[in-house]
């Protein structure tokens, strides 16, 4: 019933399941690898450029697309509420006024202040885009002047 001088550890017995086991995962993986390597197809070649007949149906598919973005409009996408990138610049360059100015001291136009403010600053980057201001970045403030000689 009770064992004093018997080891319940039999370590030359684990060392040797513990190595048929890897070796059966090790052949696994090797019988999956080859199984793998059968499977893949030839490498594909484009010689010249495919005809949009080639593929059935795809022009039909196309033109269903194109006609069903005719009825799309921005504000499907917006929530009915339309970016007018015009009337921010128009607020950016009446609050230049010659001089330069604060991304933060730019009023905004818009009820939501965080959409307002993406606003403000994509437009900002068209703006600076197109050369009519510049933008420039110290720590956390950015500041916006106008450009000197418009290109």
């Amino acid at each position: 019933m009770f064992l004093f001088d018997e080891a319940v550890f039999d370590s030359d017995y684990f060392r040797e399941a513990m190595r048929e086991s890897r070796e059966r995962a090790r052949e696994r993986r090797e019988r999956v690898r080859l199984m793998l390597l059968g499977t893949r197809s030839e490498a594909l070649s484009i010689t010249t450029i495919p005809e949009l007949d080639e593929v059935p149906g795809l022009i039909d598919a196309l033109t269903g697309f194109i006609e069903g973005m005719g009825t799309t409009q921005c504000a499907d996408f917006t929530g009915g509420e339309v970016f007018d990138m015009a009337a921010y610049r128009r607020i950016i360059l009446d609050s230049l006024c010659g001089c330069s100015v604060l991304f933060d001291a730019i009023p905004s136009i818009g009820k939501d202040p965080r959409k307002d403010r993406v606003r403000r600053f994509v437009t900002l980057l068209y703006m600076e885009h197109d050369h009519e201001i510049t933008l420039s970045q110290y720590g956390e403030k950015i500041v916006v002047e106008k450009c000197g000689a418009e290109t």
